[in-house]
């Protein structure tokens, strides 16, 4: 583990079980109780465990935010057809700088056409 990844004492740490992090979790619960609306999803796999909680988060009625560039699939095509997928049905994908500014500067993640 990278020592600045270390969860902090204001952190919130939700165990993961499988593949989607919202499946047996309280995850949907405390995003509910922090009134949260948008969550970005990402990490590895992007065609397993990210899609499984991006499709759990959109059918729990979260915006959905994937950066393609902080994700990685078990091949290129995976990773391709999962985030044309998810552009098209599920959510927004985007790339990590462009997520970060928006945070950043407290203004909404734009839409972007995801051409893979």
């Amino acid at each position: 583990m990278i020592d600045d990844l270390e969860p902090q004492e204001t952190d919130i740490t939700v165990v993961k079980h499988r593949y989607s992090a919202f499946f047996q979790t309280d995850l949907d619960l405390v995003l509910k109780d922090m009134l949260i609306g948008q969550i970005v999803v990402f990490g590895v796999v992007t065609n397993i465990c990210v899609r499984s909680t991006v499709h759990d988060g959109f059918f729990l009625g979260y915006d959905i935010v994937v950066p393609h560039d902080a994700c990685a699939a078990t091949g290129a095509r995976e990773h391709a057809s999962t985030l044309y997928d998810i552009a098209t049905h599920f959510g927004t994908v985007s790339d990590a700088a462009t997520i970060a500014a928006a945070i950043a500067g407290g203004v909404a993640i734009p839409n972007q056409v995801f051409e893979g």
